[in-house]
């Protein structure tokens, strides 16, 4: 057998290996039992049967991180990645030991069921499986994926994981928001983290209770949502932002129409900066006109005073305050 023709097998049986382990281990099994000949010079049949051997033991000792589904549209998987088959070479047989059955931890099968909630749940999100996968890039953290949502009501801080998991290859990761130790809102993600470089995560599932449970300080992720005008065009003329976390500000939302600043802050952070109180249940006053403007079912109404802005969610009415002049955050 020719060096070429050796290294060729060598490659393809380390590609076979990769897609049929099992197959190539029984393979290795029944070389290795072969009974014991003659020194010989080397043939074709013994380096054969050598470079069986050699690529099973590489094969099998190689290390696999979780996978999880390719594309948009792809599905998590119903079970956690299994462990590699392990194979043992010892007095000359070659054994396959059994990979512990496949299992979805009992945390990420049941997002709904984790929750504490007082109210009804939102009819929001789904378990793992019931919509398509969101991709991230980098760690295991729904963080990225929250800061740009605007059609989903979640706290926009404060979520822990829990349990806490190994990131390199852990599989799935869950993250848990909770109120004085009861769990208000659950995200679930699948992917992986390779050692020493980013990762590639999808959020495969999440439950949240009715916003008003949430912790106020932390934000909501409809903050920032845009305005649009009847026709569902985003307009210019009104914009809102969330209060930058890093300064303590996560619970407001600063909106900016026709030149003028308005701040809706039920902590009261800014009630010495502001011309007025936030009011967070209040009336329309009689000369309030709408703008026509919603923002993620938010009516914005104005008034000859220019002091407020009219936020009206449904029944509930607030007073959003101006603040009279540039509020900055380092």
């Amino acid at each position: 057998m020719s060096d070429p023709f050796e290294e060729l097998l060598e490659r393809w049986l380390r590609e076979r290996g990769r897609s049929d382990r099992e197959s190539l281990v029984a393979l290795a099994g029944h070389v290795a039992v072969l009974p014991p000949r003659r020194a010989r010079p080397r043939g074709p049949l013994l380096a054969a049967a050598m470079i069986v051997v050699v690529v099973v033991a590489f094969v099998a000792s190689t290390p696999r991180t979780g996978q999880i589904g390719v594309g948009a549209d792809a599905a998590p998987s119903d079970a956690e990645p299994a462990p590699s088959p392990s194979t043992h070479f010892g007095k000359g047989v070659a054994t396959l030991s059994p990979a512990p059955a496949r299992t979805r931890p009992p945390w990420a099968a049941d997002l709904n069921g984790a929750l504490d909630c007082d109210g009804p749940v939102q009819d929001v999100g789904g378990e793992a499986g019931e919509f398509d996968l969101i991709w991230i890039s980098g760690s295991a953290s729904p963080s990225f994926w929250l800061d740009h949502l605007d059609t989903v009501d979640l706290p926009l801080t404060g979520w822990v994981e829990d349990p806490d998991v190994p990131e390199t290859g852990a599989g799935t990761v869950r993250f848990v928001n909770a109120v004085e130790g009861r769990i208000k809102a659950v995200i679930l993600m699948v992917g992986f983290s390779p050692e020493g470089g980013s990762g590639r995560w999808a959020i495969a599932g999440y439950r949240a209770c009715s916003p008003s449970e949430f912790d106020p300080l932390r934000g909501r992720t409809l903050g920032d949502a845009p305005w649009r005008d009847p026709s569902g065009t985003v307009v210019r003329r009104a914009r809102a932002v969330n209060g930058p976390a890093h300064c303590g500000w996560e619970s407001t939302i600063f909106l900016g129409i026709d030149g003028r600043t308005y701040i809706r802050d039920p902590l009261g952070l800014f009630a010495d900066r502001t011309v007025g109180p936030y009011l967070a249940d209040t009336l329309l006053p009689a000369d309030a006109v709408s703008t026509g403007l919603t923002s993620a079912g938010r009516e914005l109404f104005t008034s000859p005073d220019v002091d407020s802005a009219w936020i009206r969610v449904g029944e509930l009415v607030e007073r959003w305050p101006r603040a009279p002049s540039e509020i900055g955050c380092a």
